[in-house]
């Protein structure tokens, strides 16, 4: 199975929950896409978007209801990296690190970025997948960035 058959299974799936949920649906879609990152918004929201030529969709509460979606993802591993704190970050990265998508010293450069950067270091991080969700982590830590 290829990339291409994996985001087909996605795009199906994805376009199945928004036609059942209607926009709780693309909701927990966008909440999802955003604690695990191998669900590409890229796709989701386009298609989220052509759905609007139904009449069963409006493109600003598309729109609205999308960027909540993430938001509300974002702000899960923004409550972690602040509740948890740097110390605790570290060590879980450190015990898991086979199955974490992001290392001590990823961790080091973001706090870094941070530092020299402040909040631009998440605006900018947002745009860039897979860095988009666990920009929230350091940005939880650091505290002041969001």
């Amino acid at each position: 199975m290829g990339l291409g058959d994996l985001l087909n299974i996605l795009k199906t799936w994805a376009e199945g929950v928004i036609h059942t949920m209607g926009y709780p649906g693309l909701h927990l879609i966008m909440f999802l896409e955003n604690v695990f990152p191998s669900i590409p918004s890229e796709v989701v929201l386009p298609l989220a978007g052509s759905l609007t030529v139904t009449g069963k969709f409006n493109l600003v509460w598309i729109t609205v209801i999308g960027m909540l979606g993430s938001l509300t993802g974002a702000l899960v591993f923004y409550g972690l990296g602040k509740w948890l704190g740097e110390h605790r970050v570290r060590m879980l990265i450190t015990r898991y690190v086979k199955y974490a998508m992001l290392t001590t010293d990823d961790l080091d450069k973001s706090l870094e970025w941070f530092k020299k950067y402040g909040d631009r270091v998440v605006f900018f991080g947002r745009m860039v997948p897979i860095v988009r969700s666990l920009i929230s982590i350091p940005a939880g830590i650091d505290q002041g960035a969001l």
